[in-house]
């Protein structure tokens, strides 16, 4: 976990079994970035698929980053959009003094289908322009990772170069660099077990925003402690092992979420522990460690062993056990 002390154990042994002492090294781990947010304009209504793939790997090229850390906005509304046109057109000054929307979206443009962002111009004719905005998040390996927010104001510099691969890029549009801010859900009411079989157990929660939650189960007799919220985020108990089932859902606001626990022991006994997070973009922003829910000693279901009731004389009844019934069939068809 980032900006957390730890302490690194090491000793060495001979092939004889000789050890010799332990040493010890005590640091502390980098804190992480957070994930930035920009936009691109362009001189057209809607950008499709392909298009959005190609700025992403483009924008990644010129930022010599992997485009697997870019991702794709997609809740921007066309009045956000319109808004954050005429704040950049507020802001934006160029050599040639301010640009009216009629000749920022003058000249070749292509216009693509569905959902156009358009506006009029001041002589009536409709012309469009579309912000598409992305994500670049952070690399929680890296050990000299320059921040999200500093690569996309470097990628200022280079609007000449992403013009020359984006043909109808705006590069006069100065490109926006916002960290996302850290909103951090917390439960509505306590999450609790609401159904259970000899394999499984159900775990229902609700945020008070959206999120995800994250649960894990611990054998009861192998927890020793809680673990951090970023243990069950990785699906780990409070030693940094697996654990023997781990789920995560996507949750809303509106409404209770399950998160189903399986391959689970019939009649075993589990603690199980529920945490939740943002919709952040990359490592979400988790509750802390003192809100992570323990749900202690949850018992799965015992198998039940079905009887078969035979009538063999007409007078009265004998009662078998399924398998045993199952084993002399099985019996009778290996003699035959």
């Amino acid at each position: 976990k980032a900006n957390l002390p730890y302490v690194v154990y090491v000793y060495v042994e001979d092939r004889g079994g000789n050890a010799s002492e332990t040493a010890s090294h005590i640091f502390t781990t980098l804190d992480r970035y957070r994930a930035a947010e920009f936009s691109l304009r362009f001189y057209q209504t809607e950008l499709n698929d392909v298009e959005i793939r190609y700025t992403m790997t483009t924008c990644a090229f010129l930022m010599s980053v992997s485009s697997s850390r870019i991702l794709e906005k997609k809740s921007s509304s066309s009045s956000r959009l319109l808004e954050e046109f005429l704040e950049q057109e507020e802001d934006t000054n160029t050599s040639e003094g301010s640009r009216s929307l009629a000749e920022l979206v003058s000249g070749g443009r292509r216009v693509l289908q569905t959902n156009p962002f358009t506006a009029t111009a001041p002589d009536d004719s409709l012309d469009a322009v579309k912000l598409v905005s992305f994500y670049l998040i952070p690399d929680p390996t890296s050990q000299q990772e320059i921040s999200p927010k500093q690569l996309i104001e470097n990628l200022n510099d280079k609007r000449t170069d992403l013009k020359k691969r984006l043909t109808y890029l705006d590069e006069n549009y100065k490109i926006p660099s916002t960290e996302v801010s850290n909103i951090t859900p917390v439960f509505n009411g306590s999450p609790a077990i609401t159904s259970k079989s000899v394999s499984t157990l159900t775990v229902t929660a609700r945020l008070n925003n959206n999120g995800f939650i994250y649960v894990v189960a611990v054998l009861a007799s192998e927890s020793t402690a809680t673990p951090r919220a970023f243990q069950v985020y990785n699906g780990y108990n409070e030693l940094n092992k697996k654990t023997t089932s781990a789920s995560e859902s996507y949750a809303t606001s509106t409404g209770f979420q399950d998160i189903i626990l399986e391959d689970l022991e019939a009649n075993t006994a589990y603690n199980v522990y529920v945490v939740g997070g943002s919709d952040y973009p990359g490592i979400p922003d988790l509750m802390d460690d003192e809100n992570v829910i323990a749900l202690d000693g949850v018992k799965t279901n015992a198998v039940v062993v079905e009887e078969l009731v035979v009538d063999i004389t007409g007078a009265g009844c004998i009662t078998w056990n399924l398998g045993v019934v199952l084993g002399l069939i099985v019996f009778g068809v290996m003699l035959g």
